[in-house]
């Protein structure tokens, strides 16, 4: 006797997409954070622009001290891009959802 033929799985049905979709909780709880998030790197920009142009930082001839200020601003400048970047697209989420 041949074995009984396979039944084929049920496909679930797809809904149709309308490009509108909901914010995942993840994406929820960043949209929440982020603006808390980006006024704290502002606030520390604010701070390492003015040790920058404190010219007793220059003149106490600390190199290492001068590098990881320029570092450190460099970094926390890209970290705030990335965040309105996040912040923007979140929105534009939540906003096309409803």
């Amino acid at each position: 006797e041949a074995a009984p033929a396979a039944k084929p799985k049920a496909q679930k049905a797809e809904k149709p997409r309308s490009g509108r979709r909901r914010l995942s909780y993840k994406e929820r709880r960043d949209l929440e954070s982020l603006p808390e998030r980006i006024e704290a790197l502002e606030e520390e920009q604010g701070t390492l622009h003015g040790l920058m142009a404190d010219p007793e930082l220059y003149k106490r001839d600390d190199a290492e001290e001068i590098a990881r200020a320029q570092t450190r601003l460099k970094d926390v400048e890209q970290e705030l891009e990335l965040a309105y970047e996040r912040w923007t697209e979140l929105e534009t989420l939540a906003e096309a959802a409803g």
